[in-house]
């Protein structure tokens, strides 16, 4: 199935990533038909978002006022 080729070409896409790769091929189908389809194929529908870095140790120390509003 094309579904399947798509989602291990690209691991991070989830349904409604894959839903507009498939409209821009030709595909006339709901998001949520797309959705039930990735359930019941055992594909992951929501895949795990990137994380983003942790800030190094010495930036952290630094302190100041964006440090207070960016870090909390």
């Amino acid at each position: 199935m094309h579904l399947k080729e798509l989602v291990e070409s690209r691991v991070r896409y989830g349904y409604r990533r894959l839903h507009i790769l498939l409209e821009r091929e030709g595909w006339q189908m709901n998001h949520k038909r797309l959705y039930r389809l990735c359930c019941e194929e055992g594909l992951d529908p929501h895949p795990e978002p990137e994380t983003a870095p942790c800030l190094p140790v010495s930036i952290r120390s630094i302190g100041g006022w964006w440090h207070e509003r960016c870090l909390g």
